[in-house]
């Protein structure tokens, strides 16, 4: 089996007005792809692997639109070098944004579906902090999403992404994915897997995707600062059976919804009480747990300490 390899992966925030060029991605091209411990997931599975190009970059502006076009062209080219195609692994983040354009992901898969046509099986791993759209969803074949904030489980979550592309190979059955937009918008700084209801919520996904239809159960938080339509977070399951697919989007939307007041931004350190009004109170700077008060600033009103153990920064209700 021939697979292709590659890539787009960086988040970008809309109200940062220092734009992304190539000199602030890292940038694998063809077989240096294959020697980087990051593609060791293709291990899995023998195969013809074909890497065409992938880049990642730390979280900052819009990309450059020029820096954009580049991308995706040399990707391209790559991939036509590579045909036939049995199949393409790609590893997307799903929160790029290009000055003067939307649904960046939906740009780049729609292009590769273009090229490689209706026949070959194009699957994906996202990053939970990343948006979709229909066009996205219509584009692919698979899908699978981090399950941890921080990210822990990248391997694993590749792994996933990549067992379903062999397992729909092998047998021949060609799965379909079901998505269920969630009219809610939250931060990741809310949303740690390691603290409630988050927690909770990623831990019955492999409950769902225990059973023969379901071959994955994922669940997008969404990537909030990007201003464009397709913000948003959702349910997404890829599997055989349509009818389960969908029962499961809706209930594990449902849930995340049902919970949404209940994220909160919280500070573990009750002590760390600088860090909740430096201006008003501090640790004493002689040790212990002491606290000295600083004289009141009489140019305006202040609100009294509330302490670093209360919700900090989740807005008025």
């Amino acid at each position: 089996m021939r697979i292709a390899v590659g890539g787009l992966h960086t988040e970008c925030s809309t109200y940062n007005p220092v734009l992304m060029r190539e000199e602030d991605f890292t940038i694998w091209r063809g077989g240096e792809m294959l020697e980087k411990s990051y593609f060791d997931v293709l291990k899995r599975h023998q195969a013809t692997y074909m890497p065409t190009f992938y880049a990642r970059a730390v979280p900052g502006g819009p990309v450059a639109g020029e820096t954009y076009r580049r991308f995706k062209a040399e990707f391209l080219a790559a991939l036509e070098a590579a045909l036939p195609l049995d199949g393409i692994y790609l590893a997307m983040h799903g929160a790029v944004f290009v000055e003067g354009m939307e649904d960046v992901e939906g740009d780049w898969l729609n292009a590769t579906r273009a090229l490689v046509g209706p026949d070959c099986l194009i699957a994906v791993s996202y990053d939970l902090h990343g948006n979709l759209s229909q066009r996205i969803i219509d584009a692919i074949d698979i899908f699978s999403t981090y399950r941890t904030a921080p990210h822990i489980d990248v391997d694993e979550t590749q792994a996933r992404s990549l067992d379903m592309l062999f397992r729909a190979l092998e047998t021949g059955v060609r799965p379909i994915i079901a998505w269920a937009p969630i009219p809610v918008v939250l931060p990741g700084e809310r949303t740690s897997t390691e603290d409630e209801p988050a927690k909770s919520l990623y831990a019955r996904l492999p409950e769902i995707d225990g059973s023969e239809a379901i071959w994955d159960a994922s669940l997008q938080v969404g990537y909030v600062w990007a201003d464009e339509p397709r913000t948003t977070a959702a349910a997404v399951m890829t599997g055989t059976d349509a009818d389960a697919l969908k029962q499961a989007g809706r209930r594990t939307g449902a849930s995340l919804l049902g919970c949404a007041r209940r994220f909160r931004l919280r500070r573990r350190n009750r002590h760390a009480h600088g860090a909740c009004c430096p201006r008003h109170c501090q640790r004493n700077p002689a040790g212990g747990s002491g606290r000295i008060r600083r004289q009141p600033d009489r140019r305006r009103r202040r609100r009294p300490c509330r302490g670093a153990d209360r919700v900090a920064g989740a807005g008025r209700r």
